[in-house]
């Protein structure tokens, strides 16, 4: 994720130890915010950024936008951006419900969302181009509307809208202003899609849609509740000035690798200007383009790979026609410098065999280039006993069959390694594939001689190992009592 370290010193001493969230409106400037802060990879960046409307650009003294950290809190993002409709300073503090009076100016498409008029909006408008076919960002609505009660959200509640315009984004917004069922739904024109939307759906993310308070009846602003979006639990947390907030939710959207696209952001005050609203946005999850080559994969971690094996280093990318690729590795190991191989490695994706840190530059047909790291240990395999003694079992009913306690082989076969576990299974192919699971007592299905596999994993990184086991059923000797006596 992109950081923009600025005044660092400031930000140790500023956000301190709260169990509240922090809100800093000064360091960051709106470029820096969206750029800096929102978007993730360094194949990203907006372009006209703007906010045409909001608290200090309305001359009220103070700022409805800004950057957030969590702090010591609970709150869900670690950092981000957060929009308001009213002072942003005021929400760690609370109650965030003093507005401005008089308002400032509302926004022109919350007013059709809503079906009524806003005010104290604060939206910030930018242009980005995707390199990838998908894009979403996480985030969260919380808001004093919640705080007055029984059906209170069905019938007056602030509006927030995320609106997405460009290439194949269709001008789809169902809204039902007067909350009954039985009324058909009418299309919002915004000359885009709102995909602030509820999971699944086209029914838009608000309070009245999201709470704890029962269905709204017929007239009222909501005719649905979803209270599995609404955080009961984080409600109550204190870590912000709110009485209510959701549950972390997606924006998501298809778009057109390498044409522009357009969202606005904006979250307004519903018909008063008391009671405010904030949606919080959370720090990298815009993705619209960067090369992510996974999680490294260690032995500290339990998931490096075997020596001997061949890892496939795979991306996951949509990109446009006339991309192109370039693989490096570290040279000498920690040195931070990255050299080709030899040849070039020019594909998608990269077979690797041995330790080390690879680097994926990736040139997105001419429209921005982006690299990313990983780094892939191997380990030894562990040592296994190929050849453990057979399991063996005296049969009272000397018909050959027996039941084997399979575990009784795992100190043989494993000589008593903690970081190896062994299941068995009845085929070998079932062991390499890890299916058919045998249970501990086994009843073995051909008299006298049988066999399982055994499947043994290393805790440490992918190394396997399989190992035939003998089964053997032995007959109890018959004793025969002498006809007479011996004499000697």
């Amino acid at each position: 994720m992109k950081k923009f370290i600025l005044l660092i010193f400031l930000f140790f001493s500023f956000f301190g130890f709260s169990q509240t969230v922090l809100v800093d409106d000064t360091t960051y400037s709106l470029d820096q915010l969206i750029n800096d802060v929102l978007i993730q990879g360094s194949c990203s960046e907006a372009q006209n950024i703007n906010s045409p409307n909001n608290a200090n650009l309305a001359g009220e003294g103070f700022n409805s936008f800004g950057y957030f950290q969590r702090g010591t809190s609970n709150f869900p993002f670690e950092e981000g951006i957060v929009l308001h409709s009213g002072d942003v300073n005021d929400i760690p503090l609370g109650p965030v419900s003093a507005g401005s009076n008089p308002p400032w100016m509302g926004d022109a498409d919350l007013d059709l969302t809503s079906g009524g008029n806003t005010n104290n909006a604060t939206s910030v408008i930018f242009e980005f181009t995707p390199v990838v076919d998908h894009i979403s960002f996480n985030y969260l609505l919380a808001s004093e509307e919640y705080e007055t009660g029984f059906q209170y959200p069905c019938t007056f509640a602030d509006v927030f809208a995320f609106i997405l315009r460009g290439p194949g984004i269709p001008n789809v917004n169902p809204y039902n202003h007067d909350g009954d069922p039985a009324t058909p739904d009418i299309n919002i024109d915004l000359g885009g899609r709102n995909i602030a939307v509820l999971p699944g759906t086209n029914i838009p993310a608000t309070i009245t849609n999201i709470h704890d308070e029962g269905p709204c009846s017929a007239g009222s602003l909501g005719s649905v509740a979803y209270p599995e979006y609404y955080d009961s639990v984080g409600s109550g947390m204190g870590d912000t000035g709110f009485n209510g907030r959701t549950v972390v939710l997606t924006a998501e959207a298809d778009v057109v690798p390498g044409q522009t696209y357009t969202i606005e952001l904006v979250v307004a005050d519903f018909q008063d200007s008391i009671l405010d609203t904030a949606v919080f946005l959370e720090a990298g999850s815009f993705v619209i383009g960067n090369v992510d080559l996974g999680v490294d994969l260690t032995v500290a971690t339990g998931n490096a790979r075997c020596l001997g094996e061949t890892y496939t280093i795979a991306p996951s990318l949509t990109v446009p026609p006339g991309t192109t690729y370039e693989w490096t590795y570290e040279d000498p190991v920690g040195s931070g410098t990255f050299v080709p191989f030899t040849p070039p490695e020019t594909g998608s994706t990269l077979d690797v065999t041995a330790t080390g840190t690879y680097q994926l530059t990736v040139d997105f047909a001419g429209v921005c280039t982006s690299s990313g790291m990983v780094y892939i240990e191997f380990d030894i395999p562990p040592v296994v006993n190929t050849m453990p003694d057979a399991l063996v079992l005296c049969d009272i009913d000397n018909d050959g069959f027996g039941t084997f306690t399979l575990s009784d082989a795992d100190i043989d076969i494993t000589g008593g390694d903690p970081n190896q576990s062994v299941t068995y299974h009845p085929t070998l192919s079932d062991a390499q594939n890890d299916l058919n699971v045998l249970p501990n007592l086994y009843n073995n299905d051909d008299p006298y001689n049988d066999v399982v596999f055994a499947r043994v994993v290393d805790a440490n990184s992918s190394c396997q190992a399989f190992v035939t086991v003998n089964l053997e059923v032995r007959d109890t000797p018959m004793v025969v009592p002498p006809g007479g006596p011996l004499r000697l």
